[in-house]
């Protein structure tokens, strides 16, 4: 029998605000270490939900691609 899963993105769930919070330390220096070496980034996050729940918080999608806004590096 399937569990109704018809509500799971109306807010964050606290497993939710842990991914987010440590993706959002991580990615930064990751992504710019990356960068920095001149190699593309490829992130797959197959865990990811919509971009943000109902509540309107920001989910890990849009947690990844601020990291990386924050970190474009110019390439020599």
């Amino acid at each position: 029998m399937s569990k109704d899963n018809c509500g799971f993105f109306k807010q964050k769930k606290i497993w939710s605000e842990v991914k987010d919070e440590l993706l959002g330390c991580y990615l930064v220096p990751y992504f710019t270490k990356i960068l920095s070496m001149g190699n593309p980034i490829l992130y797959v996050d197959c865990f990811a939900g919509k971009g943000k729940f109902d509540d309107g918080k920001p989910g890990s999608p849009l947690t990844a691609l601020q990291s990386n806004e924050t970190c474009q590096v110019t390439v020599p």
